[in-house]
Order: C-alpha cells, then structure tokens, then sequence
C-alpha cells in the first residue's frame, strides 16, 4: 500500500476529531470554522418535589429540585424565588433544597415559587411550583401549670409538640400575675391582651400585643399609662387597626385611650376621653371614663360615657379618632335629667350605634329613677325621645334591653307603669329612623295581660328579643306571672301591632321558654322548654312541622348548670346535661337523622366533696371551633377538683378521641384543698367553615 495515501486518512481523521474536542463548553475557535457544526448543549431537566394537598400554617416546608437532571451530564446550580402569596423567608434559596416557614394564615393562602436551574454552559431552565396553605384551628388560653399564681398565655397548635409559651415573665417575691381580656386581629396574626402584676395593693396593667408564631411580645401601652384600677375591657376597631383601653395618666381619673396594634412600644398612644374638668368637692379632678365604649361601625369613632364635665353627671360622648374632636351627644343636665346611663354589658345595651353608625340609641335615667330611650344622628343632631318614663327595673335586663336589628330597626323593652306601682307589665317595642312612619309600635301585646291580682293593672312580661341574622324578625317570649306561663313568638320587623306575632312553641312552660337562638343560617329558631320538668332544647324549622326535641336522652338536667352552644354552619348543637349523675357533654345533628353522641369521654374523677368514693367528674361546653370541626370543653373528668381544658373531634362517636391541652398544677401548696393549677380563658383561632 502506498503510504502517502495512509498518511492522508490519517491526517484528515485528526481534522475530524479536532473540533469535537473543543466542544464541551462550546468556546473554541474551532467551532466557528466554516462547515463545522458544534454539538448541542441541551437545557436541564427541572424536577421539583414539594409536599402533595395543602399544607399548614406555622409548618416548615421544603421544596426540592434535586433530582433535576442535564442531557449533557453538565454541573447544575439553583435560584429559587418568590413569586406570589404572602410573604416567607426563604432559606438557601441558592441551593438544590429551599425551606420556609409558614407564617399565622387567616383560612387559605396560594403561594407559588420558582426554581431555575442552570448548567455551567449558562443554558437554564425554569419551572414554578403552587400550593395552598391552610389555617389549622388553634387554642389561645392562659393557666396556671406549673407555678403557682403564675398565670402564663399559651397558643396550641397542631404545628407545634407541645403549646407554644406566647407570654411569661419573672416575677418578685410576693408578685402574682392574671390576664385580663384576651383578643385576637381579624388577621389572626396577633393576640392583643391585658396583662396584670400584683403584688399586695399595688397592681400594675399593661396592654401587650404577641404574634401567634411565637416571634415576640411588645407593650403597647405607652410609658404614660402606669395604672389601672379595674379591667379595661380592650376592644379592637372593626379592622383591627386600633386597639381602644381604659386606663390612668398623672391624675386620679379614668381616662380612655387608643394605640395603633402594630405600634412598636406605645408611643404613638392617643387619648379619645379628651379634657377632664370635672372636680370633686376638694377641687380635685375627678372625672371618669364609664363602664364601656363601643367602636363606630367604620371604626372612625368612639363611643363612651363619663363625668369628665361636671362630677357624678354621667354624659355620653362621641370621639373622632382622625381629628381628636370629642362631642356631647346626650342631653343636657336638667332637675329632671340627672344623668345619662352610664354602664352596661354588650354592644346592645344603654348605648348602641346603628349598624350604619348613621344613629345612636341610648338610655337616660332621671332623678325619679325613670328612662327614657333617644335616638340620635351620631352628630348629635336629630334627637327623638322614642319612649319617656320608663320603670327603672329594665335594667335588671340591660343588656337585652336594646337590640338594633342588622336592617337599622330598634327594638327595645320598657314598663311604662307609674312610679310606685306595684305591678310591672313590659312590653316590646319597634323603632325604625329614618322611614316614613318609624313608630315605635308595640308588639308583644303583653300590655293587655292582668293576671296577678285581677286588678285591670297589666302584669305580663317580655324578654330576650333577638333579631334574626338578616333583621327581617323579631323573636321572643312573653310570660304571664300569676300562674307562670311562657309563650314564644316571631314578629316580622315591620310589624305595628302584636297582631303580627306568630307563636313558635306548644303547651304552656311553667318556667322554662327563656331562651330563643336563631340558627345561624336562619333555617330554624332553638328554644329552651321544659313541658314535663327537665329542660331541653327544641327546634322550630319555622316551615310548619312541629317542634322536634334535639336533646333527647337525657332524662334529667339540673337549669343551674344546663348550656348550650351551635356551631357556626348551624350543622350541630352542643349541650350538657346529667344522665348519670355528673354533667357530660353531648352533640347532636340540628337536622336530625341521629340520637346525640357524648363526646366528652370517660370520666374516672373521684371522691369529691362528698368523699363517698363516686364519681363526681363534670364536663361543661367552652365552644365550636369557627370551622365547626372541633369542640372545646373542660372539666374536672381525671382529677376532681382539677378543671383541664379538652378538644374533641365534633363528630366523635364516644370521646375516646378527645385530647388534653392543659396539664395544670395539681399540688395544693397553700392547703386550701384544692389544686393549685388553673385555667382563665380559652378561645379557638381557626378558619371559617367553608
């Protein structure tokens, strides 16, 4: 063979293999030499593993795109981001496997991330991954666990072991500490809540703020409010902005403040309670704030009463909180007027904005002891006295004495009897601002009743009104005192007579009928009875079926421990009762199609008061998480005496799958024959039901 040929094959297979050395990472000269085609450099392959369904709040989640692969066998290298839903903080996001912690969530969050994945020839890929985060239903509560008289707030979760400890301090010798109202932000991200130090007479508040994650407490009290001398009762503003107390500055007078729930440490603390000119009779000021206050519903303003002006005149004022410009809208000091009605129990009582905030209806009380009922544009302007003395015995029932329905409709109680009498016929009452004819009507016809005595001097009795959700009825109970029978009835809202009303129950109840709940969906109204002697609830469908017994079972239950809670979808009811000799707690499907389940367990406690060896364990309703999936109780049900705090599955058959959330301080230290551990306060913080 001739060998200059062999030496040509020779060399044009090494101008071959050349260029294929020079193409790994597509930078050689070679590769731009005419006729010559590099190989490809191929993207990378992105996998991403991330947890399957939804996952929870306050959890760790980890997202991996480890088992990403490249065609070319080339290095890899990671960037993860962000790319919509509420905000996390990611870690190692320039690595294969990033994680992050689930902040507190309100119901439901999507989130979604990016990973991108690059090859050392800088030829990426990138890919998303989305999911859903979920709120889990919580426990915020305060015991005593394992000191005692130390008081501490807990949050219990199922992201957590063990409850997570939100607030805790060292106290001094002598010191013990107690919470007082306990509240949480509509975004569920905050409990706001008072805390208080005493030791001996000398007592300390501070109005504190905890993120429900854990990451920390701050005081938002304000280095000017040292002291209070009784409960504050903290309310939130409707968006959870502001946070409204009561409390002390350098003077002998309550006074009434404001600070932003997100403040740092108090210092942008307002005052809304405004000058105090009111002196005592050794000149000093002695002014106060009054029992409660109430938010407006946009929650601009405030409302509240006191004797800031002249002593012992309570007034009712309205406060705005962008402008600080505080006005008087009850009327003015008269012989006749001694002073505004100055307490109450709940946003339905002596003085109540509209839920417009277009109006404020209120009480008055005069020096003969008698009321009248105004309502008044929240200006102050507009005022019309819609009932004029009026028995100062309604306050006996402050609380339900007022009830705007959510449409703007008025209701009100009142005995319009003289002074002195001896009777007290009360009747019902509808006034509705703003329409043509706004009454008030009277609609119980309980004016009408002459039973005790025959004297022609009415003496029936009304109670309990209550609006349905959508404010289009009116429910509630009539009863006659001489002999004692209860009735229950609807009115609808525009009614102007008791010729309207509809009876709602059967029989004549010798004493029970004292409760009327509307169920949440408005498919039924619960009442409380007691035909044959033991309470029971029943359920009116209000579609003409008769009344039908939820609490059946149990053959006996004692009025003075008897509770009743409804979850928030109005699926299930959950009450308490005696059929064994100690309380258990019961639920029941509102709509029926199954006997009520006790829920509460076993109970083993023992030897109690009475020392004779029985079981002497009760269990009582605390509440339906909002979901309605869950039910919180406690009782005395291991240790008698030691009241532990339960959560339950709501459709548990048996109670065998409750949960014990406190383990409380059993020790008797100061020999008063009780356990040391306690309880105060406990409230779910958990998702809507769906």
């Amino acid at each position: 063979m001739d060998k200059r040929h062999d030496t040509g094959r020779l060399l044009a297979t090494f101008a071959f293999l050349l260029p294929l050395a020079g193409c790994g990472d597509g930078t050689s000269p070679d590769n731009n030499q005419p006729g010559i085609t590099p190989p490809a450099n191929h993207s990378p392959v992105v996998k991403i593993d991330a947890p399957e369904g939804e996952v929870m709040e306050l959890s760790t989640v980890t997202l991996s795109a480890a088992k990403s692969t490249d065609p070319d066998g080339d290095g890899l290298t990671f960037s993860w981001k962000q790319v919509s839903g509420i905000e996390v903080e990611l870690s190692n996001a320039d690595t294969a496997e990033v994680s992050f912690k689930l902040p507190k969530l309100r119901n439901t969050e999507k989130l979604e991330f990016e990973v991108k994945v690059t090859d050392d020839n800088d030829r990426s890929m990138s890919k998303r991954v989305e999911m859903t985060a979920r709120e889990a239903n919580g426990v915020l509560y305060t015991a005593v666990q394992d000191t005692p008289n130390v008081e501490k707030l807990y949050f219990d979760h199922p992201a957590f072991d063990e409850p997570l400890v939100l607030d805790a301090i060292e106290l001094a010798e002598g010191q013990h500490v107690e919470y007082g109202t306990i509240l949480v932000t509509p975004d569920h991200r905050y409990a706001i809540f008072e805390r208080e130090v005493a030791q001996g007479d000398d007592v300390s508040r501070r109005v504190l703020r905890a993120a429900l994650d854990g990451s920390g407490v701050a005081d938002i009290t304000g280095a000017a409010v040292a002291r209070s001398s009784y409960y504050s009762s903290l309310k939130l503003s409707p968006d959870g902005a502001w946070v409204a107390f009561k409390g002390r500055l350098d003077k002998d007078a309550t006074e009434l403040f404001a600070v932003p729930t997100d403040s740092a440490d108090g210092s942008d603390l307002i005052n809304l309670s405004g000058e105090i000119t009111a002196v005592d009779v050794n000149g000093l000021v002695a002014g106060n704030v009054g029992y409660d206050f109430f938010w407006s519903p946009d929650g601009r303003e405030i409302l509240f009463s006191g004797d800031l002006r002249t002593d012992r005149h309570y007034e009712i004022f309205v406060t705005n909180l962008e402008t600080g410009e505080r006005r008087v809208i009850s009327r003015e000091p008269s012989e006749d007027n001694a002073e505004a009605f100055s307490y109450t129990h709940s946003n339905n009582g002596p003085y109540a904005w509209s839920p417009d905030g277009e109006y404020v209806a209120m009480m008055q009380e005069n020096v003969h002891n008698r009321f009248a009922i105004d309502v008044v544009r929240a200006d102050g302007t507009g005022r019309v006295t819609v009932a004029d003395n009026l028995d100062r015995d309604i306050d006996f029932h402050a609380k339900i004495a007022m009830r705007w329905s959510s449409q703007g409709a008025l209701a009100f109680r009142g005995n319009t009897n003289p002074p002195g009498g001896e009777n007290s016929a009360r009747e019902l009452y509808i006034y509705t601002p703003g329409i043509a004819n706004p009454g008030p009507f009277a609609v119980a016809g309980t004016s009408a009743m002459d039973d005790e005595g025959a004297d022609g001097i009415p003496d029936g009795q009304v109670g309990y009104p209550s609006w349905s959700p959508d404010g289009e009825r009116l429910a509630f109970w009539t009863r006659r005192i001489n002999p004692s029978r209860v009735a229950n009835f609807i009115v609808p809202a525009d009614a102007t007579s008791d010729a309207a009303k509809l009876r709602i129950d059967e029989g004549n109840d010798a004493a029970g009928g004292f409760v009327t709940f509307w169920l949440h969906d408005e498919n039924g109204i619960l009442l409380k009875r007691n035909p044959d002697g033991p309470l029971h609830i029943y359920l009116n469908a209000l579609d003409g079926t008769p009344l039908r017994q939820l609490s059946a079972g149990i053959d006996a239950i004692a009025p003075s421990v008897w509770q009743f809670v409804v979850s928030e979808d109005s699926r299930l009811l959950a009450y308490s009762g005696f059929p064994s000799g100690v309380s258990e707690v019961h639920v029941v499907s509102i709509q029926g199609g199954a006997l009520p389940r006790t829920v509460s367990g076993p109970i083993t406690a023992s030897d109690g008061d009475d020392s004779n060896g029985a079981i002497d364990g009760d269990a009582f309703i605390e509440s339906f998480s909002p979901d309605g999936s869950m039910l919180l109780f406690s009782g005395d049900l291991e240790t008698d005496q030691l009241d532990e705090l339960y959560a339950v599955p709501a459709d548990s058959m048996d109670g065998s799958e409750r949960r014990r959330i406190t383990e409380l301080l059993a020790d008797d230290s100061d020999e008063n024959g009780r356990p040391d551990g306690y309880f105060g306060y406990a409230t779910w913080v958990g998702p809507d039901p769906q």
